[in-house]
């Protein structure tokens, strides 16, 4: 604002079209950021939105240093327009805020957030970045390709599921969430589920990438009542 107000003084006319609020700090070695509108502030501005959160390694899981990080993005469910971010996590989070404060600003759509041209290096991101997997999400949310679950509204009603763990049997004694069934995703597609179709059950894997497929694949078998839940046991776990 500074420049824009010398720029002004020494008479070149520059317009400043405000800030979004982009912020960021650190915990420890948590890193905290956002930007954009959140949904209290989609909510008060009487904006029709959708949001989901999605959690994924900052690169690739091979290569040394390798971190978790929560994402949660905000669209206009009408235009799919990006309205906001938030995340934390271990991972470098901070330089996908900062993609994403440049795309809203820009008035980017969902869409166009998958089509940026990033860079991929083992020891940078993964070859389709999470800021993308985030977006892709959203858009398959709200366009219904996938039907997905809070974390908040699972675990208030958490006794009305069948919670289904499609990960690996190892990651599944690494952690998991009380009471759910350990069905891997190779398991899964060679056997026939011993549930009512209309059962409630909700998949969830270390991130949900896995739950995804498994939700894909029961619904293709006729389960109408199948969830995917955001964020998987990352966030669940944090």
């Amino acid at each position: 604002m500074g420049r824009i107000a010398a720029d002004n003084i020494s008479g070149r006319p520059v317009q400043f079209t405000g800030s979004i609020g982009t912020t960021m700090f650190k915990v420890f070695d948590i890193s905290v950021a956002r930007t954009g509108l959140g949904e209290v502030d989609v909510k008060r501005l009487a904006i029709d939105s959708e949001s989901v959160v999605v959690t994924g390694l900052d690169r690739t899981h091979y290569y040394s240093g390798a971190d978790y990080i929560v994402l949660k993005l905000v669209a206009d469910r009408k235009t799919k327009r990006i309205l906001g971010a938030s995340g934390y996590g271990r991972g470098d989070l901070v330089s996908r805020i900062e993609v994403l404060a440049a795309a809203i600003q820009q008035k980017m759509s969902l869409h166009d957030i998958f089509l940026i041209d990033l860079g991929y290096f083992p020891a940078f991101n993964n070859p389709i970045d999470i800021l993308q997997t985030a977006a892709n999400v959203l858009e398959n949310k709200i366009d219904g390709i996938v039907r997905t679950i809070r974390l908040d509204c699972y675990l208030e009603n958490s006794g009305s599921y069948t919670t289904i763990d499609v990960s690996p049997a190892a990651e599944h004694s690494f952690g998991r969430i009380p009471g759910s069934i350990n069905l891997p995703l190779e398991n899964l597609r060679a056997m026939s589920l011993p549930y009512a179709k209309d059962m409630q059950i909700v998949l969830y894997s270390r991130t949900s990438s896995r739950a995804y497929e498994a939700w894909r694949y029961l619904s293709a078998q006729g389960f109408s009542a199948c969830l995917v839940l955001e964020g998987g046991y990352e966030f669940y776990g944090s």
